[in-house]
């Protein structure tokens, strides 16, 4: 919750430069390889250009897992589908705390 409310308003604060070209669409619970998560869309301008994102993002064993899409507004909804399949698909393995320390 902690890094979700931080991120939420990393994108929408004072404090980011590129705050005013970025507007949240939408911001929901979610799952990420069947581990809760939150999502967010968002469209940006950037550099004359409208862009649409997803961005969905998760805390595993204390490693921040972040998936985003981006398009041309215009080609969003074309790919959406297709990314929206790979996302469902991803699976995170989780590693072992043997091994945390060599990584």
């Amino acid at each position: 919750n902690d890094y979700t409310s931080e991120s939420l308003t990393a994108y929408g604060g004072a404090s980011n430069l590129n705050a005013s070209n970025i507007t949240i669409t939408k911001s929901t619970p979610t799952t990420l390889s069947g581990i809760p998560a939150h999502e967010i869309s968002y469209r940006e301008n950037l550099e004359g250009s409208e862009l649409m994102k997803k961005q969905i993002w998760t805390i595993i064993d204390n490693r921040v897992y972040v998936v985003t899409y981006g398009a041309d507004a215009s080609q969003y909804m074309d790919y959406l589908p297709d990314v929206d399949r790979m996302i469902s698909s991803l699976k995170i393995a989780r590693v072992p705390p043997e091994l945390t320390n060599s990584l």
